[in-house]
């Protein structure tokens, strides 16, 4: 499970509303700047601290405020995102499609 499973991850079940058009929350997560920096209330993503990341935090059962909306992602999605964020993840679509999160973390 790496990038391009997180990828199309987000791009069916996040980009529609966390986009640079929309930016529900305050929050773009098509593009790694953004998705690092955060949105109103905090930052998303903990490079390498999957569990600590609001990201996956919100996508929990029970989770307030849950992400989807409307809906729950697979125990698998849940788990690939993990892997993604665990494992110093390159993102593809932006800038920073060849750095890793720690090259590019201090650019947000």
């Amino acid at each position: 499970m790496g990038t391009t499973e997180a990828m199309v991850i987000l791009k069916s079940n996040c980009f529609s509303c966390h986009n640079p058009d929309k930016e529900k929350g305050g929050l773009d997560l098509t593009i790694r700047k953004s998705l690092l920096r955060g949105g109103d209330e905090e930052k998303v993503i903990s490079p390498e601290k999957a569990a600590s990341s609001r990201l996956i935090q919100s996508q929990l059962t029970g989770a307030d405020p849950h992400m989807l909306p409307k809906a729950q992602l697979s125990p698998r999605s849940i788990s690939a995102l993990e892997a993604w964020i665990n494992n110093e993840p390159q993102f593809q679509g932006d800038y920073c499609s060849s750095i890793t999160f720690n090259a590019c973390k201090n650019t947000a």
